[in-house]
């Protein structure tokens, strides 16, 4: 019940294995709107106002049944802000192949790594989301947008000592925040 893509086979997945798998990682099952084809786990994150949610579509797998073709019926993982139901990061999909449920986990543990290095809106203390503007340049965005217009220079140069710029000034602003100012401290 499967086609050819890039030599994978389209694979249902085996709910019970989910189910299994999500809960040792300390995941718990999130309630399902009645006729809701999708399951779905949650985390909070160190940050209790972020949340790991792994979505993954477990009736009507096959092309037709469920409104998706095959190819498009896949594992998503996001983060969301609580406060809003905004998602402020996504993994990339997981297509269902025999290593589904590995992928999928190991985009769980990338959305944590993730999670746990968001950047804070120095202004309002909301989650910064990476946006692309009209031109395709790419920045960092208040997720409260646009009742906080806060913005930030996606920075990807290296310097001499291979270290990360932009992760050196993410952190800064970081700690600035969390000492109650809007500014990285002075050298």
């Amino acid at each position: 019940m499967g086609r050819e893509g890039g030599g994978s086979r389209y694979v249902a997945p085996d709910v019970a294995a989910v189910r299994a798998a999500f809960v040792a990682a300390g995941f718990a099952e999130l309630p399902r709107a009645s006729g809701q084809t999708e399951i779905a786990f949650g985390r909070r994150l160190p940050d209790p106002e972020l949340l790991v949610v792994v979505y993954t579509t477990i009736d009507g797998q096959g092309a037709g049944e469920s409104g998706r073709a095959v190819g498009e019926d896949a594992g998503r993982v996001i983060i969301k802000w609580a406060k809003t139901g905004r998602p402020v990061w996504s993994a990339k999909k997981v297509l269902r192949t025999k290593s589904f449920l590995p992928n999928l986990l190991e985009r769980a543990r990338e959305a944590w790594r993730a999670g746990k290095s968001l950047v804070r809106c120095p202004d309002c203390g909301a989650p910064m989301v990476e946006r692309e503007s009209r031109t395709g340049n790419r920045f960092l965005g208040c997720a409260r947008f646009p009742d906080c217009r806060h913005t930030e220079r996606l920075e990807t140069l290296k310097n001499q000592a291979g270290d990360d710029v932009r992760g050196r000034q993410w952190q800064m602003r970081q700690e600035a925040y969390e000492a109650g100012g809007n500014e990285p401290p002075k050298g």
